[in-house]
C-alpha cells in the first residue's frame, strides 16, 4: 500500500511531465512559425532581388507574401473565364440584367489581374484581399514586360461596390434600377474581354 508521501511524489511527477510535453509542444510549433516566417522572407526578398523596379511592397513591410504560384494562377484565370462566360448568359437573357453584368466585368478584371500577379511575381495579402482594379493594375504594370492595363480597368472600377448596395448611391438607390442602361453593359463587357485577353497570354495559363 503506498504512503502519503509516495503519493505525494507520484503526483508531483505528473504535473512536472505534463509541463515538459507542453514546453515541448510550444517549442516545435514556434519552431514551425519561425521556419515558415523565414522561408516567407526569404521568397519575398528574392523577388525584390529580380524585380527591383516593382514598388507594391513598399509602404508593406510586414505584409504578407505568397510566391510564384502556377496551380493558383490558373485556378484564378479560369474562375476569370468562367465569370466572362457568365456575361455572356446574362445579355442574352430575354430581360438582361445590367447591374450584374457590371459586377461580373469587374470580377473578370480582378481575377485576371491576380491571376497574373500569381503567375508572374506572387501576390501579397494586400493584393489578394483588395477589390481596387486600378491598383492592382498599376502593381502589375511595374512588372518588367507586362501589360498595363490601368485605363481599361478605371472604367470598371467602380463596379464593385455600386452595383450591389443601395447605400453605395448618393442618394441611395436600387442598383437593379441604376443600371438600366445596355450601352453601358456592352461597353464593361467589351472592356472585360479585352483586359482578359491581354493578360491571358503575359500570365501563360
Amino acid at each position: 500500500m503506498s504512503g502519503p508521501g509516495e503519493k505525494f511524489s507520484k503526483g508531483g511527477s505528473g504535473r512536472d511531465e505534463g509541463f515538459a510535453g507542453a514546453q515541448s509542444d510550444f517549442s516545435d510549433s514556434f519552431t514551425k512559425w519561425y521556419q515558415r516566417g523565414r522561408k516567407q522572407r526569404s521568397s519575398y526578398e528574392n523577388f525584390r532581388r529580380h524585380n527591383p523596379r516593382f514598388t507594391g511592397f513598399a509602404s508593406h513591410s510586414r505584409t504578407r507574401y505568397t510566391g510564384p504560384d502556377a496551380r493558383l494562377s490558373k485556378m484564378w484565370m479560369r474562375q476569370s473565364k468562367e465569370d466572362l462566360r457568365s456575361v455572356e448568359h446574362l445579355l442574352a437573357a430575354r430581360i438582361p440584367l445590367y447591374y450584374l453584368v457590371c459586377f461580373q466585368c469587374h470580377q473578370v478584371a480582378e481575377k485576371a489581374l491576380k491571376a497574373a500577379l500569381y503567375a508572374f511575381s506572387g501576390i501579397a495579402d494586400r493584393q489578394l484581399n483588395t477589390h481596387d482594379l486600378v491598383q492592382l493594375a498599376n502593381d502589375l504594370s511595374l512588372l518588367p514586360g507586362a501589360p498595363d492595363v490601368t485605363t481599361r480597368v478605371a472604367r470598371l472600377s467602380d463596379y464593385y461596390d455600386t452595383t450591389r448596395y443601395p447605400d453605395k448611391q448618393v442618394p441611395p438607390k436600387v442598383p437593379a434600377d441604376v443600371f438600366q442602361d445596355s450601352q453601358q453593359a456592352q461597353e464593361a463587357f467589351r472592356l472585360a474581354k479585352e483586359v482578359l485577353a491581354v493578360i491571358e497570354p503575359f500570365a501563360g495559363v
